[in-house]
């Protein structure tokens, strides 16, 4: 579901009588979803937090989806291992499908890592209309300049930068990431994957933007390059 999607079935999660609960996508505030269906609840419940590797829209009555050969899923703990109960459950599930599963041990900073991703692209995205066919390689470089500086800001508040090597990525390696997403912007995966999604999905990004910007300002950090792609969307969606 998206973000502020799940946020509204928070009280329906509470009353459900499922002790494993797994939240699956976007989230700025997993910590405050747990909290606030454990709190709810009359019956004991246990939190995972996953993520699926694809991409794509919904038409009519069908779902158009782009993914590798094997749907990707990574899942695990807000900031801990799953217990050995839960995750048997959620290997149980998974048995005879294409999936892979990817266990990570803390959800919250991949989750806060991958916003952290996504949303300089998004605002290139807003700022064009939608149509990243015209993004300039200056755009492009900026956008990874944004996503570092947000791991330097996410680092400062106490969250890690997950999964292992993103944050070298994003600094040693700047070049290769700037040349990867020029080309996914510049191909029809860059429609299917950011485009399609940012256009049926503004209420998800700005409620993604609004919990960022509140993490940001408590950081008390400045971040330039996020600052000028981030102004410019603003400005675009507002004209919407």
């Amino acid at each position: 579901m998206q973000y502020n999607q799940v946020l509204e079935i928070i009280p329906k999660l509470a009353r459900n009588i499922s002790r494993y609960i797994v939240l699956v996508g976007n989230n700025m505030n997993p910590a405050y979803c747990r909290e606030q269906i454990c709190n709810q609840s009359h019956t004991e419940k246990e939190i995972a937090f996953g993520f699926q590797g694809s991409g794509g829209y919904k038409e009519n009555d069908r779902v158009i989806s782009m993914h590798f050969n094997r749907l990707i899923m990574t899942l695990g703990g807000l900031t801990e291992h799953l217990t050995t109960e839960f995750k048997r459950n959620i290997i149980m599930a998974f048995e005879k499908t294409v999936y892979k599963l990817i266990w990570e041990q803390h959800m919250e900073g991949w989750l806060l890592s991958h916003v952290a991703h996504i949303l300089p692209t998004a605002y290139i995205c807003y700022s064009l209309d939608c149509n990243l066919k015209r993004a300039r390689k200056e755009k492009i470089s900026m956008a990874v300049e944004a996503v570092a500086e947000a791991h330097k800001m996410l680092k400062k508040l106490g969250y890690p930068i997950r999964p292992d090597g993103e944050e070298e990525a994003y600094v040693e390696k700047r070049k290769k990431k700037q040349r990867m997403l020029y080309l996914m912007v510049k191909t029809p995966a860059g429609k299917f994957v950011i485009s399609n999604h940012c256009a049926n999905a503004i209420c998800e990004m700005t409620a993604l933007d609004r919990e960022f910007e509140k993490l940001k300002r408590k950081s008390g950090m400045s971040m330039p390059a996020w600052d000028k792609l981030r102004k410019e969307a603003v400005i675009a969606i507002d004209e919407i």
